[in-house]
């Protein structure tokens, strides 16, 4: 399931049952330097799922997470080596902008969460 299919499916879940739909908040990443990481990688799990795997080539990129999916797990990924460099058990709780760094790998991602508009709920203006 894609994430977009995800959120549309949460969506009318909510509105069915009378209940505010959760937004997603879109996270931007960024190399530290603007350099892309070739055999570079971003990884967020959900304990052992992976969620996203969004290579660092760009040096550039945006996921979407959602605070009820929680805790969120980052890694870094270089060729076939991987570093644990975040766990996010509240993402309404953390500290933005952030950095993602591992000194084994030699990678440095700032992190900081975009500011979104509320989906409004049918009917209402």
């Amino acid at each position: 399931m894609t994430g977009l299919n995800l959120f549309v499916g949460r969506y009318i879940s909510a509105v069915r049952n009378g209940q505010p739909p959760e937004t997603p908040i879109p996270m931007a990443w960024r190399t530290a330097d603007g350099q892309p990481v070739v055999d570079g990688w971003l990884i967020v799990r959900q304990g052992a799922k992976p969620l996203f795997t969004d290579s660092l080539k760009d040096a550039v990129g945006t996921i979407a997470l959602t605070p009820s999916d929680a805790p969120y797990t980052f890694v870094l990924r270089k060729g076939t080596q991987e570093d644990v460099v975040l766990t996010v058990k509240d993402l309404l709780e953390t500290d933005v902008p952030t950095v993602l760094e591992s000194a084994t790998l030699g990678i440095r991602l700032v992190a900081d969460v975009q500011a979104t508009q509320p989906v409004p709920t049918p009917g209402t203006s």
